[in-house]
């Protein structure tokens, strides 16, 4: 389920759709998921390269963190996305501070 606060940080609509998808995907005991690039724009209706920048801006934003895997054979597989707790990260930014100056505390333990 999306939390109501992804609405408050002002997302792109294709940022919004790919981190709507990650969160779909993700485990809630490690918030972490594995969907493939190609999977990701067949949900999202969107082409890789949209997924590509849309995963970008999410990671600067670090709302994911993003670590490339490997398969015991050396080749790649898809990339395990970790996806910060939105709600804690909106609590703990003030309302009136524009979004692009907000401190981002996604990943604080």
């Amino acid at each position: 389920m999306l939390p109501n606060e992804i609405f408050s940080l002002g997302l792109k609509p294709r940022d919004l759709a790919v981190l709507a998808c990650l969160i779909r995907h993700k485990d809630n005991e490690n918030d972490s998921c594995f969907p493939s690039r190609s999977l990701i724009a067949k949900e999202c209706c969107v082409k890789e390269k949209t997924v590509d920048a849309a995963l970008k801006a999410l990671e600067e934003r670090s709302l994911i963190i993003k670590k490339h895997r490997l398969r015991e054979n050396g080749s790649h597989t898809s990339n395990m996305y970790f996806v910060a707790d939105i709600f804690a990260m909106t609590q703990n930014n003030p309302k009136n501070v524009p979004h692009e100056n907000r401190p981002v505390t996604a990943f604080q333990k």
